[in-house]
């Protein structure tokens, strides 16, 4: 997947063809509830690309008479000649986690993926990873921030929380790709990516 992908390649027509075409200003990236209509359930991918994905999902089978186990979402521009997808895959449990794709149609290859969505939980112990794709310092390319919570609660104790962590991460586009991850502090851009208040409007 990370070597030469050509437009014409059939499985790049496949995901272009399955994924809806988004021009958003901010898009809210969440782990659906696939018991529920969600925004981010998406058409199944052939099981027969499955092997080209063998590499970054080592759960999936490529028996291609297993069920669905990949799903394209939706595909908008990064910016310079880049196109994301948002695939819907495999996470912890069930293939509720939401990665991005990014497609550089001059150097035609993909980027490795990102994790943008994903939430699960065992045993007392919760994660929750939701994502934005927004233009945060106005050069017209799609950035990068996403907001993890994670929790342990004491289950022998009625629920008692144990401890919780929630950080907010951000990651800026650049002609090449996106920075490394720089983690965040400031309580205005916490305020304005608040996942439960991005929830209520999906």
């Amino acid at each position: 997947m990370l070597h030469h992908i050509a437009p014409a390649a059939a499985f790049l027509v496949e995901i272009t063809r399955d994924s809806r075409r988004l021009s958003p200003e901010t898009l809210f990236v969440y782990s659906p509830d696939v018991s529920k209509s969600s925004d981010y359930l998406g058409t199944p991918i052939p099981t027969t690309f499955y092997s080209l994905f063998a590499p970054f999902y080592p759960q999936l089978s490529l028996d291609e008479r297993s069920k669905a186990e990949l799903w394209a979402t939706y595909r908008l521009s990064i910016g310079h000649a880049r196109i994301g997808y948002l695939l819907r895959v495999p996470g912890m449990y069930d293939a509720t986690a939401i990665d991005l794709w990014v497609y550089d149609a001059r150097r035609e290859r993909f980027a490795a993926p990102i994790r943008l969505a994903e939430e699960y939980g065992d045993g007392g112990y919760y994660t929750r990873l939701a994502g934005w794709l927004v233009d945060l310092n106005g050069d017209g390319q799609l950035d990068l921030v996403t907001r993890r919570y994670r929790s342990e609660a004491d289950t022998r104790d009625g629920g008692r929380l144990l401890w919780e962590t929630d950080s907010l991460w951000v990651q800026f586009s650049t002609n090449s790709g996106f920075t490394p991850q720089q983690l965040v502090r400031d309580s205005t851009l916490r305020a304005r990516f608040d996942p439960v208040r991005w929830q209520k409007r999906s």
